[in-house]
């Protein structure tokens, strides 16, 4: 609790000394200078032998950034990072005990009204993050996962529907390649750190997936036996504070994300009402009687989930061991479904996992393999989501493309002002 009030406080000087800059200078947020703040640092589940070497391996990877104008001499925005150290997962590749390296983001500034006729320049203008992490691969939320996949595997990379962490080689930086245009590495060997997933192993994933649902149901099916719609009902309230839960955090995703808040609140009613008509259609039977109506839909939900299996099943038999062999690309199909699809595919998403050839595992942990780097937008091109949304040649439109480009230049300026020599200097025997 006292930590986090020192930074409220900390945040509130660094407000008041922005403010007060701005005054005296009296110029605007596309000029005013920034800096670059050092955070204390972020250790998750490491143990204190670990952090000392983490830590310190995470400095030499902030002394390089520090190198960076666009990041120690900010114009425009301002930045903060922190190192920091964590825990492996289950999935993570062997002999890697634990990661580490910098966090940070860029805050824009922007014009902030104290209510009172008075206007200062504020942080305040939008933001984007960037992570240089070692020895470990995979956007932030990926490495973050502490999930185990069903088969026991490394971890499987790119299965987000929204299309935004992907692996699409979407350029070369150095000669690495740049996948989704947010991310890239250096590394100590010739071998990449991720592999495709074959389509063989996404099939039996999604054969294990089936069949845990399956059994789950089934063991439910024997607990509950035709419990009384009533019973459905009582569980229907009971969690409603979890759905409720869950549905804000969709609204702060998507508001995240860039959707407008009329695409917001239309989908705040459109929660609403579907909850109001679960809750009348389940208030409906009780009064009616439904055991039978659910027990035809339970037979229904089973014959469905065997009828999957077969399918998969099918599939995996008509491949020929070169297909079996082949990456798996998927395009989305919507609430969390997915199927295969080819390379060409504009929504197409290729499935990656970390390399376990590629790590040495005669070297110390601590020993840096490879740095991955991901920045939003380190392609330097601007990120069309955070304006299509609007109508072309609105004034929300024309802003946020601005700023959208904005972001592009600034990026890229991080990234050729970045020393990517001293970055593969840390990692060479």
């Amino acid at each position: 609790m006292i930590l986090k009030h020192s930074h409220m406080l900390l945040s509130l000087f660094v407000t008041i000394a922005v403010a007060r800059t701005a005054r005296a200078q009296d110029d605007s947020p596309e000029t005013h200078r920034g800096a670059l703040t050092v955070k204390s640092d972020a250790n998750v589940g490491t143990s204190v032998t670990q952090r000392t070497p983490g830590i310190a391996g995470a400095e030499r990877v902030l002394a390089v950034l520090r190198r960076d104008d666009a990041i120690s001499r900010p114009v425009g925005y301002t930045v903060s990072v922190r190192r920091f150290t964590a825990a492996h997962h289950d999935g993570d590749l062997p002999n890697m005990q634990y990661r580490y390296g910098v966090r940070g983001d860029a805050v824009y500034f922007g014009i902030a009204d104290d209510g009172k006729g008075q206007t200062t320049i504020a942080a305040n203008g939008g933001s984007y993050n960037f992570q240089l992490t070692v020895n470990a691969v995979g956007y932030p939320a990926e490495m973050d996962n502490s999930d185990r996949e069903l088969d026991g595997g490394p971890r499987v990379l790119g299965a987000d529907e929204g299309g935004v962490e992907t692996y699409r080689v979407t350029g070369q930086l150095h000669g690495r390649p740049i996948y989704g245009g947010n991310c890239t590495y250096v590394s100590r060997k010739p071998v990449p750190p991720i592999i495709p997933v074959t389509k063989q192993r996404y099939i039996e994933l999604e054969l294990l997936r089936a069949r845990g649902d399956s059994s789950r149901h089934a063991t439910r099916q024997v607990e509950v036996g035709s419990a009384p719609i009533s019973d459905q009902l009582e569980r229907f309230l009971r969690d409603r504070p979890k759905r409720d839960a869950d549905n804000q955090k969709t609204i702060a995703e998507l508001k995240k994300a860039g959707i407008d808040d009329a695409s917001l609140t239309q989908m705040r009613e459109a929660f609403k009402k579907a909850e109001a008509d679960q809750e009348s259609a389940l208030r409906s039977s009780v009064a009616g009687g439904g055991d039978r109506q659910l027990n035809d839909i339970v037979k229904q939900g089973r014959a469905g989930e065997a009828e999957k299996i077969r399918q998969l099943h099918d599939q995996l038999d008509a491949m020929s061991p070169t297909e079996r062999r082949s990456p798996a690309i998927l395009s989305p199909l919507g609430r969390g479904m997915f199927r295969l699809a080819r390379a060409e595919d504009e929504d197409s998403l290729p499935l990656m996992q970390p390399n376990p050839a590629f790590f040495d595992r005669s070297l110390a942990p601590e020993v840096p393999q490879v740095i991955w780097v991901c920045i939003d937008g380190l392609q330097g091109f601007p990120d069309k989501r955070t304006y299509e949304h609007h109508a072309e040649g609105s004034e929300e439109y024309d802003r946020d493309k601005k700023h959208a480009e904005r972001v592009a230049r600034d990026v890229s300026k991080i990234r050729d002002g970045l020393d990517w020599s001293a970055l593969e200097a840390l990692i060479k025997p």
